[in-house]
């Protein structure tokens, strides 16, 4: 799940300014400013931030980016029932 190695390494501070980069580099590559994405929120594994100390911050920021972008949308992913 993209955001996991973020979470992981305690980058959340500069995880929006990366998506932003990443939608503004597709709208250049393409062409094309009206992109729909959906962007899939990292599960609820983490949610007690010992193990990955930011997970909790980029859920927060993947689910205001989505909903910021007109075009944008987030959901849910799950924890398996294996981890």
């Amino acid at each position: 799940m993209q955001g996991e190695r973020d979470a992981k390494d305690s980058q959340g501070e500069g995880y929006e300014e990366s998506l932003k980069g990443i939608l503004a580099q597709l709208q250049a590559d393409l062409q094309f400013d009206e992109i729909n994405f959906v962007c899939g929120r990292l599960s609820d594994f983490g949610m007690d931030n010992k193990k990955c100390p930011h997970w909790t911050m980029i859920r927060d920021i993947q689910q205001s980016f989505a909903e910021s972008y007109p075009l944008g949308a987030w959901i849910n992913t799950m924890t398996s029932m294996m981890e």
